[in-house]
């Protein structure tokens, strides 16, 4: 069914993407399902906020042609360039107390559908049961954690459990026991760093783009000048005391190219972010500072070599 956005947009005759849902409801954990595509115009940029189609608090956006997922409040708009074929498939689930973005079976779009997945409650550990056919195998289930996540299993049995620290999903084969269920339970420490996505910062200049694999949420900001381009974060620093600004970037153009970091608009320290053996090579640099709690601004500026693709910004 079309949201509300997409009825009051195609009333206005905008050239927009139609953005429709469906979900699997299992009382306290719903498990959205969002597709969207091109009515046959020139925009295809598709937009939705999870907090319109029922969700809060934080909610992990998982795009299911891609395999990309981004980490976001509800309240804030998801957006995302779905290309020239148009079309667009995503699946936006709650983050509860159990730290856990959980997406059911991999390779599905309905991933969470009741046939497959019975129920899911979240009580500071995520617990779902899963169903299977007569005789059937493995089944794999997948999902976000901030850190790898704990398994155990109340009933049926599980592999080891697969954790990607750069994309932060995971992934689980899991055995049915004689009844035919299986029960999973999840959870996993809050990660010590706060992700931060260049695409979704402040951009004057650089553009997101997604032309090279292996970044994280939807893009990276690409810098399009030599001097001036800027990327801004606006991050917000629980404690006083030292902290780490790790910038996730790939630079596949042969040389050097740094940016001059300013916090708050203060005194410029240049950065160097070194080659890598190309584009869709990724890497980090660090730099660290000392700063009081609070929120800051914190930018990085091309001056004069233009700029890496910027990934993500990290501060531990």
């Amino acid at each position: 069914m079309p949201t509300d956005a997409s009825y009051v947009n195609d009333a206005k005759g905008l050239d927009l993407p139609v953005v429709g849902h469906t979900y699997s409801d299992f009382g306290a954990f719903k498990a959205h399902y969002v597709f969207a595509y091109n009515q046959n115009g020139t925009n295809v940029t598709t937009s939705f906020t999870p907090a319109r189609l029922g969700l809060s608090g934080r909610v992990y956006v998982y795009n299911t042609g891609t395999g990309a997922g981004t980490l976001m409040d509800a309240g804030a708009a998801f957006t995302e360039n779905i290309g020239a074929a148009g079309r667009g498939s995503y699946i936006a689930v709650p983050v509860g107390g159990s730290n856990i973005g959980f997406l059911g079976d991999a390779g599905k779009i309905a991933s969470l559908g009741k046939k497959r997945i019975g129920a899911v409650t979240d009580d500071g550990t995520l617990h779902a049961t899963v169903n299977f056919a007569s005789g059937e195998g493995g089944v794999t289930l997948h999902g976000y954690a901030p850190s790898a996540p704990r398994l155990t299993m109340s009933r049926g049995t599980a592999g080891a459990v697969f954790y990607d620290a750069a994309t932060r999903q995971f992934s689980v084969v899991v055995n049915a026991s004689a009844d035919g269920t299986a029960v999973v339970n999840l959870s996993a420490a809050a990660s010590p760093a706060t992700w931060y996505e260049a695409e979704r910062a402040t951009l004057s200049g650089p553009v997101a783009s997604q032309e090279w694999p292996g970044f994280t949420g939807t893009g990276y900001a690409d810098y399009q000048h030599a001097s001036a381009d800027y990327t801004e974060w606006t991050v917000t620093v629980g404690a006083s005391g030292s902290h780490t600004l790790a910038f996730r970037y790939a630079n596949g153009g042969g040389a050097d190219r740094p940016l001059s970091i300013t916090i708050n608009g203060g005194s410029a320290a240049n950065l160097s972010f070194p080659a890598t053996a190309d584009w869709s090579t990724w890497s980090t640099v660090t730099r660290t500072v000392t700063l009081n709690a609070g929120t800051y601004t914190i930018r990085a500026t091309a001056t004069g070599s233009s700029g890496a693709n910027i990934d993500r910004l990290e501060v531990t």
